[in-house]
């Protein structure tokens, strides 16, 4: 019997999920970095309630740069002979399920 929903998926599919999900971070990270310097060229200060615009930039720029390398990390270890069992948080952390519940 199987409990909760589990879903197999193949090496090569998750490779390719793994892969994309770096490039976009990656690119998330690009814009945020362009932002910067672009915020910087215009020496422009924002504020808003939260705080300077730049620091969220910077903040997320980071955020960016560690998901894409966490997802690059994880794709140069896939076993591509293998079936991989994921359940839906895997799914989500993948961008395939907008959420786990």
């Amino acid at each position: 019997m199987i409990q909760g929903l589990h879903f197999d998926v193949k090496a090569t599919e998750l490779h390719q999920w793994l892969k994309d999900r770096a490039k976009h971070h990656r690119e998330r990270q690009t814009f945020y970095l362009e932002q910067i310097a672009k915020m910087d060229a215009a020496a422009i200060e924002v504020q808003n309630m939260t705080g300077d615009a730049k620091t969220a930039m910077v903040k997320h720029s980071q955020e960016h740069g560690a998901s894409a390398d966490e997802f690059e990390f994880m794709s140069r270890y896939i076993k591509m002979d293998e079936t991989y069992r994921l359940d839906k948080s895997d799914l989500v952390r993948l961008g395939k399920l907008r959420s786990a519940y």
